[in-house]
């Protein structure tokens, strides 16, 4: 887990992803019509380029999809069981029983997930698959954060305020 400061999240990003949802809206933040602010399909679909240092805006369902997507070194480890099984900590030989630690590869790029409402993102996931979706995540350091204010989106990157 990776706790980011407002000089931080102050400091410009490659991209500002906005995850709104299975059909993408319009998330009301001056300036997101900037080129830099890219729609979760704009990435996941249409392969826009994303650059290292990423913010996603919505951490529902969709901003963790995208989040996990970005951070996955290609290919996947979860098309390698080699590599699945190391980054998750699972012995396959059935040697070591319960020593294990896990060992994920390095991020492919800086991620910042935002929330607008107050509390842990990704609370909300469904209980049988959002704890893994968290552990994913905080294994690839991304900076996870709510009760974030979007201010606006410009050359910059994407200006927030957190915690008034």
């Amino acid at each position: 887990h990776t706790t980011a400061s407002a000089d931080a999240l102050a400091t410009g990003y490659d991209a500002v992803i906005i995850a709104t949802g299975v059909n993408p809206r319009r998330a009301g933040i001056a300036g997101e019509d900037h080129p830099m602010a890219l729609s979760y399909l704009d990435v996941l679909a249409r392969n826009a380029a994303v650059g290292p240092r990423v913010a996603i805006v919505g951490a529902g369902g969709i901003g963790f999809d995208v989040a996990e997507f970005l951070v996955q070194p290609a290919p996947s480890p979860s098309t390698d069981i080699t590599r699945w099984a190391r980054e998750w900590g699972v012995d396959l030989n059935l040697r070591a029983r319960g020593t294990l630690q896990a060992a994920p590869e390095p991020p492919a790029r800086e991620v910042y997930l935002l929330q607008r409402s107050p509390g842990t993102p990704g609370k909300r996931l469904h209980k049988t698959t959002g704890w893994v979706h968290r552990a994913s995540l905080r294994a690839r350091h991304v900076c996870m954060l709510g009760g974030v204010e979007y201010q606006r989106i410009d050359a910059a990157g994407l200006h927030v305020r957190k915690g008034g």
